[in-house]
């Protein structure tokens, strides 16, 4: 694994440093106010999966709640929408920032460094529906996590708003490249069965999982998408600043990489004798999920060479 890590990311930072000290000569030629920059930062990522809606609901004729039955339980999966705040997946983030100033107020950026993206659910929801001689309540606690672990190399261009602090937006793309993934699921389901408005019978079930997907075999070793973010750079001496910084960032590559056919267990079979398939998702989630981040962020920088004047 380390091995593949070092043939996607180190080609990409030396191009980087390569395009920054071609630019620094000819920066140098002309006798122009430039400078390069380094530091170090470290906070903490907001991480979601966008399209993750559960792809197990099934639609039955009049209902989508089904009971017990004389050939066995046929359990209803739960339908739910994750929401993009409730659902966020919080992890520390740590790397390097290389900062180039092209020309004044403007420079080429990097941030690579390690992020934990994915999502974490949990979701409970109450169902009615007919039994054989009453009605049946359902009641479900689900708990899902997804944690995929990246290194993150973003390319942006940066504006700078100078001043005694110092404001600045940045935006371009970011390239992630896959560590390690683990997910984690657990569902719980109780029945209660009422006739005449009185219960008479209960039922509970309970069931989970844990995965890690060592082989990277069900994840997409890269992602990539857009990014976009502000901060602000504060002076502590001549050469060194302090910077706090936000990034967002949108995956535009679904983060599965393989999908199987599993069997629905408790349906009637096919025409053919078969089960009833349904496409394998990503640990729980939609197959067609996105990263989707936000990392906050504080460090220092230091600058190399000659400081421009602002």
């Amino acid at each position: 694994m380390k091995q593949n890590i070092s043939h996607y990311i180190i080609p990409r930072i030396l191009v980087f440093l390569l395009l920054v000290a071609s630019i620094k000569a000819t920066a140098q030629e002309k006798q122009e106010s430039s400078r390069f920059s380094i530091g170090v930062q470290v906070g903490i990522g907001f991480a979601n999966l966008s399209n993750a809606k559960n792809p197990e609901v099934i639609s039955f004729e009049n209902s989508n709640f089904q009971v017990p039955t004389f050939e066995g339980y046929v359990i209803k999966y739960p339908d739910y929408q994750t929401g993009l705040i409730a659902n966020m997946q919080t992890g520390l983030t740590f790397g390097l920032a290389l900062d180039y100033q092209l020309k004044e107020n403007i420079s080429l950026r990097s941030i690579p460094s390690y992020e934990r993206k994915g999502i974490k659910l949990v979701w409970s929801g109450t169902s009615e529906g007919p039994s054989e001689n009453g009605i049946a309540i359902q009641t479900e606690l689900l708990q899902r996590s997804v944690d995929i672990n990246y290194i993150s190399v973003p390319i942006l261009i940066k504006r700078t708003f100078p001043g005694k602090v110092n404001y600045f937006i940045e935006g371009g793309f970011y390239t992630g490249f896959l560590l390690s993934v683990k997910g984690k699921n657990s569902r719980k389901t109780d029945l209660a069965y009422f006739e005449n408005g009185e219960q008479t019978s209960s039922d509970s079930f309970q069931g989970g999982s844990s995965r890690v997907d060592k082989d990277r075999e069900y994840s997409q070793h890269m992602d990539y998408g857009l990014s976009l973010g502000a901060g602000v750079e504060m002076p502590i001496s001549e050469r060194v600043d302090f910077v706090a910084e936000a990034l967002i960032n949108k995956g535009l590559r679904k983060v599965a990489q393989k999908v199987e056919l599993a069997p629905i267990y408790g349906l009637p079979p096919t025409a053919s004798g078969d089960p009833v398939y349904f496409p394998e998702n990503y640990y729980g989630f939609n197959a067609k999920t996105k990263n989707i981040n936000m990392t906050v962020r504080i460090g220092v920088q230091f600058t190399l060479g000659r400081k421009a004047k602002e």
